[in-house]
């Protein structure tokens, strides 16, 4: 129970607009997993953990099954796992989306699991190589 209060619980924050667009309040939700996400993360954490980088996984959740929970808590796991030398596996974890609005939320659901400077990069058309 500790594991998944430490680990997967967090508050999503969320404004509140008026009919003009404009921001009048937040509403905040506690989310906490639900079956099927927090299987899906702990077995692929753990098969990563054990055969470490290299590996193909799919995984099929049917629409409103909380997909994108599901991508945030395993990005970032895998952003914090380590090997035996407790080494980071991972320099970089990548995900990528085909939707804007996903992206925003995917950005938004990591960043609420750990405030860190550097957890989450966006990269749009904003961003300019070098």
């Amino acid at each position: 129970m500790l594991d998944i209060i430490y680990r997967f619980i967090f508050i999503k924050k969320d404004d509140i607009k008026d009919s003009n667009g404009e921001t009048i309040g937040e509403r905040q939700m506690l989310i906490f997993p639900r079956f099927h996400q927090l299987d899906v993360v702990r077995k692929l954490e753990a098969d990563v953990a054990h055969k470490l980088v290299g590996q193909n996984y799919l995984i099929q959740h049917s629409a409103g099954s909380g997909k994108t929970n599901s991508i945030s808590w395993l990005a970032h796991r895998l952003a914090k796992l380590h090997n035996e030398e407790n080494e980071s596996i991972f320099s970089s974890v990548i995900v990528i989306t085909d939707r804007r609005v996903l992206d925003k939320q995917l950005q938004d659901a990591v960043y609420q699991l750990e405030h860190k400077a550097g957890m989450v990069e966006p990269v749009d058309k904003k961003i300019q190589s070098n």
